[in-house]
């Protein structure tokens, strides 16, 4: 009986600190504007940089990707954008979007004689 005790205490123990080191537990300190050290200092190493690209115009825009920690009951990924090295926008994928409603469909070329 005393096993089973201690071996639950354990289990509620680890879930409540694997809660704890969650990535979205931090998304509210995240602000527009930060720069990636501020958001690194923040959530910790992004799991990913999801995409990154350097225009002709020496712009920039990049994506990090935060996944929750290992066995957590939470499976959301969180994204945070960056363009020119400041924060535009963060939350889950597919979160943001351009504001329609329609999803953009894949440009097939017609094939077949006329």
């Amino acid at each position: 009986m005393k096993f089973i005790i201690i071996k639950s205490m354990t289990v509620t123990f680890l879930l409540m600190f694997i809660g704890c080191t969650h990535p979205m537990r931090h998304l509210q300190d995240i602000q527009l504007g930060m720069t990636p050290d501020e958001v690194q200092d923040e959530m910790g190493d992004p799991y990913a940089v999801r995409s990154a690209k350097l225009f002709d115009t020496e712009e920039t825009t990049m994506v990090w990707e935060y996944w929750p920690p290992f066995l957590h009951p939470n499976t959301e990924k969180v994204h945070i954008v960056f363009q020119n090295q400041q924060v535009v926008q963060w939350g889950k994928p597919g979160d943001y979007n351009t504001g329609s409603d329609k999803t953009v469909k894949e440009y097939k070329e017609q094939k077949g004689g006329r």
